[in-house]
């Protein structure tokens, strides 16, 4: 069994088929975490992890890109996080790339309020981020300074080596996408990653790995991710799988 810890067939890209998706999924060997990035799909993703007896989880967050300066039903949104299925609260963070609509201090505040509410539900936190990086830090240490058992995974890392240490000083997991079987300067971050907090992710349905480039991205291609870290680590396929998966159930508390 292995686990996709970052998925997103609760999104409208697989509107018409996701059940096909997801039971290709499933018989194959593959259990998934569909995260989402607003309440209705946030919504999605609960109702479909209780869909399925098991193979299926949730995790119920605002994803930074959709912080507006209006009113977020945090109330709602820690009720499902409080669903058996839930898992997780993610993905949240901080991006400045997409900057659309916000500031950065509504999505400072954000962030911290769904920091509350995973420490609330004693649940850990998917993040996201993207060119916030030293912002983020600076949030994560003082989250696990008024929280000290609060725990995140570094959803899509894509931050430098010096990032990556602090991070894993925090004590704090990390994932990769299938980013890393195209793009070669993930090599060095992904040896650096100790045994025990290392996960693999698709993040579908984007960034599909080699040989799906330019296709839609599904859970089941989460095998060619733990190839590629296989590779670059040195081990076989079944050790990395086994590694990434022992990790996720332990983080996850599946």
């Amino acid at each position: 069994m292995i686990i996709d810890t970052h998925a997103h067939t609760n999104f409208l890209d697989f509107k018409d088929d996701y059940k096909d998706v997801i039971q290709r999924a499933l018989d194959d060997g593959v259990w998934m975490i569909n995260a989402s990035s607003n309440l209705e799909n946030a919504m999605k993703a609960v109702h479909l992890a209780n869909h399925y007896k098991e193979g299926v989880f949730a995790a119920v967050g605002q994803h930074p890109i959709h912080e507006g300066g209006g009113d977020v039903d945090y109330d709602t949104f820690e009720k499902l996080a409080r669903d058996p299925k839930t898992v997780a609260i993610g993905e949240v963070g901080l991006d400045y790339f997409h900057m659309k609509q916000g500031t950065k201090e509504g999505q400072h505040a954000m962030l911290r309020r769904f920091i509350d509410i995973a420490c609330s539900v004693d649940k850990p936190a998917i993040i996201h981020c993207r060119n916030a990086y030293e912002d983020l830090l600076k949030v994560l240490h003082e989250a696990k300074r008024q929280h000290p058992h609060f725990s995140c995974v570094m959803h899509f890392f894509a931050g430098s080596k010096e990032v990556l240490r602090e991070v894993l000083d925090m004590g704090f997991y990390v994932s990769f996408t299938g980013v890393i079987t195209f793009a070669r300067e993930y090599d060095e971050r992904i040896r650096m990653v100790p045994d025990d907090r290392i996960m693999a992710e698709t993040d579908c349905p984007f960034v599909a790995p080699e040989p799906f480039r330019g296709k839609r991205n599904e859970p089941l291609y989460v095998k060619q991710v733990i190839q590629k870290m296989a590779d670059v680590r040195g081990v076989s396929f079944d050790d990395m799988a086994r590694i990434t998966t022992k990790n996720a159930k332990r983080f996850f508390r599946i």
